[in-house]
């Protein structure tokens, strides 16, 4: 199994704590039936158009998606939906990462898939002290 950082968007993240310059921006989700791979490009769902997604504020290392983006377009019968990818752009661009999905989702023609929540998140983080306690 390959989920996780994709090698690109974790060299990405590594160049920036150097030198403060790489953009990380990550805002198009795609949907996957099967394992994405390293290179998110497997087991794309039949509904294979990407959502924007909106990052909120980061907190405790931690940033949760805002909005629910949705997919209305399946047409090739009945699919499970098991995985997600995230991009920088809406087609090409850099793959960012992927996940599994909390729950797998059976859909069929016609159905709708909202999503519902996403986070990312860097664990663990070293509790300040103004939260920690004595």
């Amino acid at each position: 199994m390959s989920t996780g950082l994709s090698t690109a968007f974790a060299a990405l993240i590594l160049g920036a704590l150097e030198t403060g310059t790489a953009s990380l921006a990550s805002k198009w989700i795609q949907l996957h039936t099967g394992d994405p791979g390293a290179s998110g490009t497997t087991f794309v769902s039949d509904e294979d158009t990407r959502k924007e997604i909106e990052w909120g504020t980061p907190a405790d290392g931690a940033v949760a998606v805002t909005n629910s983006p949705e997919w209305t377009g399946w047409s090739a019968g009945a699919e499970v939906l098991n995985y997600l990818s995230v991009w920088s752009t809406i087609t090409a661009g850099l793959f960012r990462f992927s996940a599994a999905l909390s729950t797998p989702r059976s859909v069929n023609d016609g159905d709708t898939v909202r999503l519902n929540s996403l986070t990312f998140a860097f664990v663990p983080i070293a509790a300040d002290e103004e939260s920690s306690s004595a």
